[in-house]
């Protein structure tokens, strides 16, 4: 999570690789954007957490016939 933090800190703050992702002006980030990327970041972890989880119980459930 503090890997995103950096990232978004280093391209539209600092300006480093902004080009690449065609950032014309850079400036200060907003004071809740860590919150906004706790939540985006811990959401897609959560789903894909179910998903793994889901697939390892229908694996547990049908196991494979060819492993007798």
């Amino acid at each position: 999570m503090w890997a995103a933090l950096g990232c978004v800190v280093a391209v539209f703050q600092k300006g480093w690789g902004a080009s690449l992702l065609g950032v014309t002006t850079t400036g200060p980030i907003m004071s809740l954007m860590p919150i906004f990327l706790v939540g985006i970041v811990f959401g897609l972890a959560m789903d894909y957490e179910v998903f793994l989880v889901s697939r390892i119980r229908e694996a547990y459930v049908q196991p494979d016939p060819d492993r007798a």
